[in-house]
């Protein structure tokens, strides 16, 4: 049987990868005016990441004797299309789904976060969808009796079953992730799954991965890291644990193990300040650690608890802040602004602190309350956006308490525009640069 991956993307010109958010996708929509055109221009060009769940279904699915292929459109002779849900493509996959029905026999799955959470949005366009993480569905996937309706797919516990992701049928060469990795070919990567902090609250990560933290062993992440080296002559790698660093003494071994089997690559992850300190940092950096994404979100207390998000002392996030960024490690932070108890000065405040940290990135988002969470369900009866595509984390879905869309919009403005263009962070870009292009 010939089975194809469909990852669709509507418009070129939009900024889209699927495997953030948790799998809901974002669409980097930073503003309307110049200095946001800019910066999505940049982004466009530095940030492209495959979905991770397809590279783990076409491996086991090649083993069990299928052919695999990657497609945004209809190709002859495709007995099954596996379509990755998104909210921020809702509208396009469904599109295809239709598209497939109307000129093909050929049978439609649909996958990931929305449809986990929220299977009945594609029923009607398909022949069954997944309901969970896919590897599951996938080892049991039989060629002679496809599935029909909604399909529970059970976590892997042992992580260490599943085979080492496939990325043959793919456009590797398109894979990227240059604010820290310059280094290609680049490809991200999974050492564990799920995340047990209070703040999958709001945060979309446990709609599929859980709260429970699964780890593969050391000596799996390193093997598949090899692989990925000789296979593919990887040179870069982004892991995508939620946090990656939650078992100081497991990436102590993980980087220790980089440097013993000779493995030369760079690499970054997104963790939480409060699982970093410096010697684990020495360690890191020695074996190729070159980015770090940690969540801010906010400096105003009052926001931060009402967000259950647990956050690190202000102090001990500018030192270990300022600790990467003075050995080379450049930091990507997080901020959401719109947050329920946020207000125009509590967002002037996380901009201004935003500043003052200084980190090589910034990111400033709009609160999205993704279905699956609780926040979700606290907020439902004021969510006022029924078109799922909006669900990008730079738009307003939801009736605010304190501001407006139109406010919310100026301050994502005005955050990325006071950030990027001061004097202070152009300066550090411009050395950077300087520093890569003559040493």
């Amino acid at each position: 049987m010939k089975i194809a991956l469909v990852d669709i993307h509507s418009d070129g010109k939009m900024i889209v990868n699927k495997d953030l958010s948790g799998g809901f996708g974002t669409s980097s929509l930073y503003g309307k005016k110049i200095w946001s055109k800019i910066l999505m221009g940049l982004k466009r060009r530095s940030v492209c990441l495959p979905i991770l769940a397809f590279g783990y279904i076409s491996a086991i699915l090649k083993n069990r004797g299928f052919e695999i292929i990657a497609a945004n459109e209809i190709v002859p002779g495709v007995e099954l299309y596996i379509i990755y849900s998104s909210s921020v493509e809702h509208t396009a996959e469904i599109n295809f789904a239709k598209k497939v029905r109307a000129e093909t026999k050929a049978k439609i799955g649909f996958a990931g976060a929305l449809a986990t959470v929220r299977p009945e949005l594609f029923t009607e366009f398909s022949d069954f969808v997944i309901v969970g993480e896919p590897e599951f569905f996938a080892m049991n996937l039989s060629e002679g009796s496809l599935p029909s309706g909604i399909i529970k797919s059970d976590p892997i516990q042992d992580l260490d079953l599943l085979p080492f992701p496939d990325w043959e049928p793919f456009r590797i060469s398109d894979f990227c992730y240059k604010p820290y990795i310059r280094k290609r070919p680049f490809i991200s990567m999974l050492s564990s799954r799920g995340c047990p902090y209070p703040c999958t609250y709001y945060c979309p990560y446990s709609a599929l991965g859980g709260s429970k933290i699964r780890k593969r062993s050391v000596r799996n992440v390193l093997e598949e890291i090899e692989y990925l080296v000789s296979r593919y002559g990887i040179k870069g790698i982004l892991f995508r644990d939620p946090v990656f660093t939650f078992d100081k003494t497991r990436v102590k071994e993980i980087a220790e193990g980089l440097q013993s089997r000779g493995i030369e690559i760079e690499w970054a992850c997104e963790t939480h300040l409060r699982n970093l300190d410096f010697e684990l940092i020495d360690t890191m950096f020695k074996s190729g650690l070159r980015g770090v994404n940690v969540g801010i979100e906010a400096i105003d207390e009052e926001v931060l608890k009402r967000s259950k998000r647990v956050s690190a002392d202000a102090g001990f996030q500018k030192k270990i802040i300022d600790y990467c960024e003075n050995k080379g490690i450049k930091i990507g932070a997080f901020y959401i602004i719109g947050s329920p108890a946020d207000t125009e000065e509590t967002i002037n405040h996380t901009i201004d602190y935003a500043k003052k940290l200084n980190t090589s990135y910034a990111q400033f988002t709009v609160c999205t309350p993704y279905p699956g969470t609780k926040f979700y369900e606290d907020i439902r009866d004021k969510i006022t956006e029924k078109d799922w595509n909006k669900f990008d984390i730079y738009t307003l879905v939801f009736k605010h308490s304190n501001l407006s869309s139109e406010m919310i919009e100026s301050l994502k403005e005005k955050a990325y525009f006071e950030y990027y263009f001061r004097p202070q962070w152009m300066w550090k870009f411009i050395t950077r640069s300087m520093k890569r292009w003559f040493l």
